[in-house]
């Protein structure tokens, strides 16, 4: 007697069917879980990313100040924090132990040239001053001036692989490009040796011209020449506790931080990070499954003799349990990618709102997505076991 032969097509398609029909049939109950499952998979997501985006924004402000540099930044405004400026720049600048001050403004924006698809780049922004202070290895054209910047010219010096990216031919010198869907002149292209994509304009144009707000704005610092970062950092600190009318026991609303400062905050980052992910994976990840358990445990109880039938007509107990984790294992890919599509967009709203590089990579959606899988097929392994060994007279009797 010849084996039957196991319908593996006919049960993948009947289960992502059984699915779909539980969406329409119980909306309500099924979206709620899926739901369930899709903010789990975006908060572990976003989490992740703003994780990244802040201990590769430390990183390479830690890289950027060197010996001599340190940046002051506003405190949040939930911390009683203010807004820094080019007012603030030019105070620091004027003392005697600083040899330059600049306002400064990091946002994430898409960049395109022509008919290339845009590429998410990190663009730095500074007022007048900045093209003196950051270090930047121009390799054709020019940085933009305090004329520029007191115009908002809609200039920018791009990176070199920036400019690879959108003219291989070595034609970016003098292209019009768009950021952010507005026109820029490329006017120069420089190295930078941070990986990625990199832009620099002047902070008037990202403001007036993109419409970035100035309450994520930094002032990068360079000590003079000669005088030790400490006692610099010190005068500067004085210096902005003065122009701000704060008292000495009153809690400074911004924070100075030097390039050894930065480098130790690198190393507890990525850990802190970690530990939070991983947290908020396992609360979020167990929360999503017991939603998922519920809803498979309460779809084979109002399937009863549904399954009962299948068997009457022929239906192995390996075929019930490979349909059923289908479609539980579906349910779960629906509930991530709706996750992923959630955590794709707060993370391109965080590196569009606050200065840190925040971004889903393809490693992460991959294993978010592969663990929701995953997930589906081990939390639908009850219930379809379950229906599995229904007892055909009772399925058949029981509705």
């Amino acid at each position: 007697m010849r084996p039957r032969p196991f319908p593996v097509l006919a049960l993948v398609a009947e289960g992502v069917a059984g699915a779909l029909d539980a969406i329409h049939a119980n909306a309500r109950r099924t979206g709620l879980a899926l739901a369930v499952v899709g903010a789990s998979v975006c908060a572990v997501l976003v989490t992740g990313a703003a994780s990244r985006g802040i201990a590769a924004r430390v990183a390479r402000d830690a890289a950027a100040d060197g010996a001599r540099g340190f940046t002051v930044y506003p405190r949040p405004a939930i911390h009683g924090g203010r807004s820094l400026g080019s007012a603030d720049a030019r105070a620091l600048a004027a003392l005697p132990q600083i040899a330059g001050a600049a306002a400064h403004r990091m946002v994430v924006l898409p960049v395109s040239a022509g008919d290339r698809v845009p590429a998410a780049a990190t663009i730095d922004a500074y007022d007048g001053a900045g093209p003196a202070l950051y270090d930047a290895d121009l390799l054709r054209g020019r940085s933009f001036t305090a004329a520029d910047a007191s115009r908002a010219a809609p200039v920018v010096v791009i990176s070199d692989a920036l400019a690879a990216r959108l003219a291989p031919t070595d034609g970016a010198l003098g292209a019009e490009i768009e950021i952010a869907h507005r026109p820029f002149h490329v006017i120069g292209v420089y190295h930078a040796p941070a990986p990625g994509l990199h832009a620099v304009m002047p902070l008037e144009t990202a403001e007036r011209v993109l419409g970035v707000a100035p309450a994520w704005t930094d002032v990068f610092v360079r000590a003079r020449r000669g005088v030790p970062l400490a006692e610099a950092m010190r005068a500067a600190t004085a210096a902005l506790r003065r122009t701000r009318g704060l008292t000495d026991t009153e809690r400074a609303d911004f924070l100075v931080a030097g390039a050894d400062g930065l480098r130790a905050r690198t190393r507890a980052v990525p850990v802190l990070s970690g530990i939070a992910t991983a947290g908020l994976a396992a609360i979020g990840l167990t929360i999503g499954g017991i939603a998922l358990l519920g809803l498979m445990m309460r779809s084979v109880d109002e399937r009863t003799r549904e399954i009962g039938l299948r068997k009457v007509l022929g239906a192995t107990r390996a075929a019930i349990v490979v349909q059923i984790l289908i479609e539980s294992t579906t349910l779960a890919a629906l509930g991530g990618a709706a996750g992923l599509a959630a955590g794709r967009a707060i993370a391109m709203l965080l590196a569009d709102g606050m200065p840190i590089p925040a971004s889903v990579s393809a490693a992460a959606a991959l294993t978010a997505i592969a663990v929701t899988i995953l997930g589906g097929a081990v939390l639908g392994a009850p219930p379809a076991l379950r229906a599995a060994k229904l007892d055909i007279l009772h399925a058949l009797r029981d509705q």
